[in-house]
This record gives structure tokens, sequence and C-alpha cells, in this order.
């Protein structure tokens, strides 16, 4: 009992990550993630939003010169097992964190007060979990969090399932952490597959923070908004949700209910 504890509640965060998302994969067939959805379209379409989120903002710091590519970081057999290995983190990461956050606090705040109030109060809960343990934060990166938070919350409301957010978090950050390598913390990743310098203004470039905290960050998530409110609009009397998650009553979004 001794190791477990040490294993999910120790020091080590690296180990902390590992072991809550392997327990959140268990659970995740009782509490609205249907395992068997994970290689399925709204997980795809999901990744495929945050590949295309992250490299629009790495792109434009580089036409704007804040972002100058000397190369590759990493090549060989290197490369090959940095791929592999950031991916397994990043899967990880992102089903751990999506899992804490968003599947069953949402849920169940969603049904005491409401979608939007439960969004809120995760959102904020998000945003402080990285604020107050994440060196270097700041407000620009914590409008960001709140900002993404909400967006996760609503393409939970309008897919009807987790499996979006959770494409989206590990393709995400994937790409900022691996391929493009931006800073996160004040820390360079290692293993990054880039060998970029970020040389520019804080506003652009994020500072010690990188990507998630550059302002090119807004209108990506504003775009994604649109996005998803077009491709997931929900049709009357109800719009059906995936197994073991709930359904939405009407196009008011009163609150989930669960399917029989």
């Amino acid at each position: 009992m001794a190791f477990v504890s040490r294993l999910v509640l120790g020091p080590d965060r690296k180990l902390r990550v590992l072991w809550r998302a392997v327990i959140f994969l268990v659970l995740a067939n009782w509490g609205g993630l249907p395992v068997a959805q994970a290689l399925g379209a709204r997980t795809a379409e999901g990744a495929l939003a945050g590949v295309v989120m992250a490299g629009a903002v790495a792109a434009g710091m580089w036409l704007l010169g804040g972002m100058q590519i000397r190369g590759f970081a990493t090549t060989g057999s290197t490369l090959a097992l940095a791929v592999l290995a950031w991916l397994g983190a990043n899967v990880l990461v992102g089903v751990a964190e999506e899992f804490w956050f968003r599947s069953y606090l949402l849920q169940s705040l969603w049904r005491s007060i409401g979608f939007w109030p439960a969004s809120i109060v995760i959102a904020l809960l998000f945003a402080a979990d990285h604020y107050f343990f994440k060196t270097g934060e700041n407000v620009w990166d914590v409008i960001t969090l709140v900002s993404l938070s909400l967006l996760m919350c609503y393409s939970v409301l309008r897919t009807g399932t987790l499996w979006f957010a959770v494409g989206f978090h590990i393709s995400f950050d994937y790409m900022q952490l691996f391929v493009i390598g931006t800073p996160n913390g004040a820390r360079l990743p290692l293993g990054r597959l880039l060998d970029a310098t970020f040389n520019g203004p804080a506003w652009l470039t994020g500072g010690a923070l990188g990507t998630e905290a550059s302002f090119l960050m807004y209108p990506t998530i504003a775009l994604l908004w649109l996005y998803i409110g077009w491709r997931f609009r929900p049709h009357p009397p109800a719009a059906a949700a995936a197994p073991g998650t709930p359904e939405l009553r009407d196009r008011r979004e009163s609150g989930p209910t669960r399917q029989r």
C-alpha cells in the first residue's frame, strides 16, 4: 500500500501523471469516456484541431520574426525514441487532465448548477492548477488556459463526448513541446524536433511560457469556437449523446440527462 501511495501521491510528478492516467483509463468506461472510442472520429478531429492551432501560432511567430528555425535539434535513433516518448507522455497528460477536469466533475456540476456556470468553475480550477504549480505563469497564459478550458467544455456539450477534447489536448501539447520545441515554464523540452529560438517580443513568442501565452493564440481559439459551433450544431428535439455521456434535453442546453 505504501508503494502504491508513493506512486500516485509521491513527489515525482511524472510518476503521478503516469499512474493517474492509467487509473483514469481504467475508470473511463464507467465515467463517460468509452475507451472503445479512443481511436474514433471525434478523437481524430480534436487531434487535427490541436495540430492546426499550434501550427498556425508557430507559423505566425515565424512569419513575424519571433521564431527562428536553425534545423533539427534531434536526429537518428534518438529522434525515433523521442517521437514515441513525447507521444506517450502527451497521451497520458491529455487523458489525465481531461478526465480529471472535464469528465465526472463537469457532469456533476452541470447537473447541479447548469452547464455554463459549471464550465466557468472548471476553467478557473484548471487555470489555478497551472498558475500556482507551474513556473513563470502570467495573466496572459491564464487567459489562454481559461479560454481553452471553456472551449473544451463546449466541445463536450456539442459532441456529446470527451474524446474531441482529449485528442485536442494530446496533439496541441505534442506540437508545442516536441515539434516546435517552445519553452514551457522557462525550460526548453529535451529531445524536441526543431532547433528553434524565440527572440521576438513576449506578446508574440509567449516568453518563458511559449506558444500558449502568445497573443496569436486568441484568434485561433476564437476560430475553433466558431468551428465547433458550426460543425457540431445540435438538432432538435435533442442531440443524441455517445454511450455513457449525457444527452441534451433541448436547444436551450439546459443540462444533461443519462441515456436509458
